[in-house]
């Protein structure tokens, strides 16, 4: 099986990166082992979309929120078939 990338889509109008850089942090501390490599796309509209491979974990422009680390971390290993997440 190919091992997916995860792709953190932020604002740069909005100032989004300290918080894409910090998610993005988070998230390879826990899942770099499974993960073909970690992508940092910069784009506008207010936009903060996190996703693994095709599957989208979360869109700020759905939930009118940003993500809690916890939140996809339990997606994402949930996508990767693993059963346990590790506590933070």
């Amino acid at each position: 099986m190919t091992k997916p990338v995860l792709r953190i889509e932020y604002c740069v109008p909005c100032s989004y990166l300290a918080r894409a850089t910090w998610q993005a942090q988070e998230l390879l501390a826990a899942l770099a082992p499974s993960l073909a490599a970690l992508e940092l796309v910069p784009s506008s509209g207010g936009r903060f979309r996190v996703s693994l491979g095709d599957a989208e974990l979360f869109s700020k422009e759905i939930e009118g929120r940003f993500p809690e680390t916890d939140e996809l971390l339990k997606k994402a290993f949930a996508l990767l078939d693993e059963t346990e997440v590790p506590s933070s």
